[in-house]
């Protein structure tokens, strides 16, 4: 895994508030790959919730 994949999975997880279950789908990845490449990369997800944006897109209303 590289430093582009650990800033896309952060700046997903973030635009989605936290909400990991949103940000798989968005990415296409399944819930559990998308722990497990957190787990390998040590990033936490944030305890938010809110809308779930791609980076540069504008926010969902």
């Amino acid at each position: 895994m590289n430093i582009y994949e650990r800033e896309y999975l952060s700046a997903m997880v973030a635009s989605c508030g936290g909400d990991l279950r949103k940000a798989a789908g968005k990415m296409e990845l399944h819930l559990s790959t998308l722990y497990r490449k957190l787990e390998k990369l040590g990033l936490k997800p944030p305890r938010t919730s809110g809308n779930c944006q791609g980076p540069g897109e504008e926010p969902l209303h």
